[in-house]
């Protein structure tokens, strides 16, 4: 989703292709193709996602109820 200040990025991956690293392909070439700070909220202890946040460039910034906050700045 677009919003003002930049890109709310989110993703799913159907069950039976999860673990073979489409996610990851997936947000990263799109993190790519974005200029303007992208972020992504992941319920805590969902591992999967922390791991494609941070292979498309995001960092963690803060958990707020049971929510990870991700974020990657400007390029």
């Amino acid at each position: 989703d677009h919003e003002g200040s930049g890109c709310e990025l989110s993703w799913t991956v159907a069950p039976t292709k999860r673990g073979l690293g489409l996610g990851k392909k997936m947000v990263s070439h799109l993190a790519e193709m974005i200029s303007e700070p992208i972020r992504a909220e992941i319920k805590d202890g969902n591992m999967a996602s922390v791991h494609i946040a941070e292979a498309a460039g995001m960092v963690f910034i803060r958990k707020e109820n049971g929510v990870l906050h991700y974020w990657r700045d400007t390029v």
